[in-house]
């Protein structure tokens, strides 16, 4: 059954879902996460939390991102220059990729695909 997802005041652009996790980008390009956290999949540092609340990526939320992807333990961001950031679990090989790799704090990458 759909519900109305409540206290997300964002305009809603983009939406995408992994196997428990839900990313939302806004029209400013404002990325939200909610659902479970245990890979890490909302880009929070604290791991095994879940949140119903779409709560702002705050690693990335000073560059305004143009795409979003979900995959089952991971997410994915870019924006139109060609910078992707990643997080989540890497243990399927998400995260792994012959360009440059800058890790960002403990769980978002930054991949520079140029």
């Amino acid at each position: 059954m759909p519900r109305l997802i409540e206290n997300f005041d964002g305009v809603a652009l983009q939406v995408a879902a992994g196997e428990y996790h839900t990313l939302v980008l806004t029209v400013e390009g404002w990325v939200y996460a909610f659902g479970s956290n245990v890979s890490g999949q909302l880009g929070v540092v604290t791991p095994h939390s879940t949140s119903i609340t779409p709560k702002l990526v705050e690693e990335i939320s000073h560059i305004p991102m143009s795409y979003i992807a979900a995959g089952t333990f991971s997410a994915s961001v870019s924006k139109d220059k060609g910078e992707l950031y990643l997080w989540g679990t890497g243990t399927f090989g998400e995260f792994k990729t012959p360009h440059r790799v800058k890790k960002i704090k403990e769980k978002i990458l930054k991949v520079s695909l140029g």
